[in-house]
Order: C-alpha cells, then structure tokens, then sequence
C-alpha cells in the first residue's frame, strides 16, 4: 500500500505547476503627492515587486515595498531618476 502512496505523490509532483523561490527584501519609500501616482505606476509595472502597504501622511505617503533582491539597485535608480532624486528607497537587509 506504501508503493501505491509513494507513486501518486510522485505523479502529483511531476504535474505540479513549478514556482520558482526568488529571495526578496523589504523596503520602504516616502514620496510627496506629487511624486505618488508616477512612483506607484512604475512599480506596479517591475516584475516581482510587491507594495504591501501604504500609509498616507500629511504631505504625500509612505510604502512598504517587497522586492527581489536581485533587483535592489535597479529599482534603486529607477526611483530616484524618476523623481530627481527627491525620493530614494531604504531597503532592508
């Protein structure tokens, strides 16, 4: 009975979609109003990048970010070209 079990967890294994794990780092970003709606649109639109939260203030908001660690420096300069260096992420280690 063993034999029959070890072979159909097989089967499922072997036609299982595959997901690949990608590392990722948490980060933040504060950007002003005036930077939100671009700062959102282009992250929405990077592969593998998560906004998990955003707490708005008194003069723009603050996002908490989930990216792949491969892509730290990338989305690094993309942010802060994007907003003439007004707005830089701080990711975590």
């Amino acid at each position: 009975m063993i034999r029959a079990y070890g072979g159909t967890a097989a089967l499922c294994l072997r036609e299982a979609e595959k997901i690949a794990l990608v590392e990722t780092v948490s980060g933040t970003i504060a950007c002003t109003f005036g930077d939100l709606a671009l700062v959102q649109a282009r992250l929405g639109a990077f592969p593998g990048m998560q906004v998990r939260d955003q707490a708005f203030t008194d003069i723009g908001a603050v996002l908490s970010l989930l990216a792949p660690a491969t892509e730290l420096d990338g989305l690094t300069r993309l942010i802060t070209e994007l907003t003439s260096g007004r707005v830089t992420p701080r990711w975590g280690k």
